[in-house]
């Protein structure tokens, strides 16, 4: 059996707050290894963190035009892997999505401050800059 630990509540707090988030293959892969491993709420949430790949929505070993050009521009990156990871889209919308809601956060729609406009506006320029220099697929 594994040693105990001590938290602190703060950690714990955390960690549950974490676990509230996982998906369901998340939640079987926990369940599955916690019954056998005796794992706290805390070692859960570096299981979880330790499956999540750092920035990458990329899941097939096949090549496509985003890659080709450099992947997705940063923010759109960004916002795409918070609705995956945290809202539970999959990896094509949640991409589609990014990509138009920064479109239209670009034209100051939603009410969105000045610095969201503008780095949606970058986004969408170096998308469609990556866009056309893919050959416009």
């Amino acid at each position: 059996m594994a040693e105990e630990v001590e938290y602190t509540d703060e950690e714990r707090v955390a960690a549950y707050r974490a676990i509230a988030n996982f998906t369901a293959p998340e939640h079987l892969a926990v369940k599955l290894m916690s019954d056998n491993l005796y794992l706290s709420p805390v070692d859960e949430l570096i299981v979880k963190l330790a499956r999540r790949p750092a920035d990458s929505l990329d899941r097939s070993p096949k090549k496509n035009w985003v890659e080709n050009v450099g992947g997705l521009p940063a923010y759109i990156r960004q916002i795409a892997n918070d609705l995956h990871y945290e809202r539970g889209m999959t990896i094509s919308r949640a991409i589609a999505t990014a990509i138009s809601l920064c479109k239209k956060w670009a034209r100051g729609g939603k009410n969105v401050k000045p610095d969201t406009r503008a780095k949606a506006a970058k986004a969408i320029a170096e998308w469609e800059a990556k866009k056309a220099r893919s050959g416009g697929k």
